[in-house]
């Protein structure tokens, strides 16, 4: 998997090129290159640098060591299950998120959830994934683009926006960086409104981030009235996502 991080907004293209079950390094051997260089052209590695470098290592050594011993092992089924009450809570976030389309007459409303990669000690590669998501007929969807996708080291980029509004990004602003420009592009979007998710009672902890999305700039921005409606909305849709964080069932 290549990744090409974009900071300021939610945020990366990532493009699969393989679908192997092994243990993935590519983020980790990626940092290793790019501090070797860095060493060679400068004669010098700063304290921080060796310290990931050294964690990267590990993780590398972790990978490779898990991959010989998958090849002593038989291979085998890995039951899951799935059940009425999941697939239920699942269809309650997802009527949600078809309502919050409607009222803003988006193209794409989408939920991406964070959740732990490989870690060394307690310090994490956090990832995110899509968990939910509505389109408009036409609109490809991006869950499988954006799966397990590796934001460490972009956390503070991501804590830029607000958890009690929705900040707006558009390819005609011109107060908007080339790199949230190319991001939009990337997926063809001409603006993207992005709101952090708090978790319940909480001001500065978040576990996902959702993003209301617009591919054509004839109506790509919400009112000022019809956000309003929107937050009424989007209350419903918070408190819903937290009993699936506690994993408790949604009340009818």
């Amino acid at each position: 998997m290549v990744i090409q991080y974009r900071t300021s907004y939610f945020m990366f293209i990532a493009q699969t090129t393989s679908t192997t079950k092994e243990p993935n390094t590519n983020v980790e051997i990626e940092l290793i290159t790019d501090t070797i260089k860095i060493y060679k052209e400068t004669g010098t590695i700063s304290f921080i640098n060796l310290l990931l470098l050294l964690l990267a290592s590990v993780v590398v050594i972790q990978n490779h060591i898990s991959k010989i011993r998958l090849l002593k092992t038989t291979t085998g089924n890995i039951i899951a299950y799935i059940n009425k009450d999941s697939v239920q809570q699942k269809k309650k976030i997802e009527q949600i998120l078809i309502e919050l389309r409607a009222l803003t007459d988006a193209d794409r409303v989408v939920v991406g959830l964070f959740h732990n990669g490989t870690s060394v000690g307690s310090f994490h590669f956090t990832k995110l994934s899509l968990a939910y998501e509505s389109l408009k007929t036409g609109i490809t969807s991006l869950r499988k683009r954006y799966k397990n996708i590796d934001v460490t080291g972009i956390e503070d980029e991501l804590l830029t926006y607000q958890s009690d509004k929705f900040t707006r990004n558009a390819i005609s602003d011109v107060n908007v960086d080339n790199g949230c420009k190319q991001y939009l592009n990337s997926i063809g979007l001409e603006a993207v409104y992005t709101r952090l998710i708090p978790v319940n009672g909480e001001k500065n902890n978040y576990y996902g981030v959702i993003q209301i999305q617009f591919a054509s700039e004839h109506n790509d921005e919400i009112s000022e009235d019809r956000l309003k409606e929107v937050e009424k909305t989007y209350n419903r849709l918070l408190t819903a996502l937290d009993f699936v964080r506690r994993n408790k069932r949604i009340p009818d």
